[in-house]
């Protein structure tokens, strides 16, 4: 937000109160006539995991990245199977992905995207589909080829 300005006044809102909706109906943006405002974000269960507000109450309840739990400061982060596989993998950034393998090849991959893949034979809600799993190896391998760089 500009400096000094609530959203309202930035969008030259002047019927209050004024609120955002996301697609699942939560609020996730309020403000009323005197300036107060509260911001909320919520998880894929609807359950509001980040609370914001104009009086400076903050209430963080966001997912921590393996590193930041495990105190990690060393990056990039890795943790590999018996096999030598990338099974985790962070940067400094936050950014992280997780592999798991069967017979050594890739079965299922999601990142700090939000992208969870599966070959045909797995099924999982709110995924991508491939019919071919050898689009997770393929895929895999240039992660891999990418961090030996």
């Amino acid at each position: 937000m500009e400096q000094n300005k609530t959203l309202a006044k930035q969008l030259k809102i002047n019927n209050f109160s004024f609120e955002i909706n996301d697609i699942n109906g939560n609020e996730i943006y309020f403000e009323n006539s005197r300036g107060f405002w509260h911001k909320k974000e919520f998880n894929q269960n609807n359950e509001r995991i980040y609370y914001e507000n104009s009086n400076g109450i903050i209430n963080d309840k966001k997912p921590k990245t393996l590193a930041t739990q495990l105190k990690i400061n060393n990056f990039p982060f890795m943790i590999k199977d018996n096999n030598e596989n990338t099974i985790y993998y962070e940067d400094f950034k936050g950014y992280w992905y997780r592999v798991e393998f069967d017979e050594n090849q890739p079965i299922y991959l999601e990142n700090s995207y939000g992208i969870s893949k599966f070959p045909q034979n797995r099924s999982c809600t709110k995924t991508y589909q491939y019919t071919k799993p050898s689009f997770l190896r393929r895929l895999f391998n240039g992660i891999k080829n990418f961090l030996e760089i």
